[in-house]
């Protein structure tokens, strides 16, 4: 609180230069947000994967007979 910070930084939430009261609230209101949708690709389970290097291999030594 009351340190000096070079405006427009990100340093601080109000652009005032100064690490105030405001800054905290602004922090506060905002914290564990996060930019753009949220959505996120989906990504396979390893039971998944591991059944698919079996189903693999097994068609592999199932071509060689």
């Amino acid at each position: 609180m009351g340190q000096n910070v070079t405006p427009g930084t990100g340093a601080d939430g109000v652009p005032d230069g100064i690490i105030s009261v405001l800054d905290y609230t602004f922090w506060k209101t905002r914290c564990g947000n996060t930019s753009g949708t949220g959505s996120t690709s989906a990504v396979p389970e390893p039971a998944s994967l591991v059944l698919l290097m079996l189903v693999g291999l097994w068609a592999i030594g199932y071509h060689r007979r």
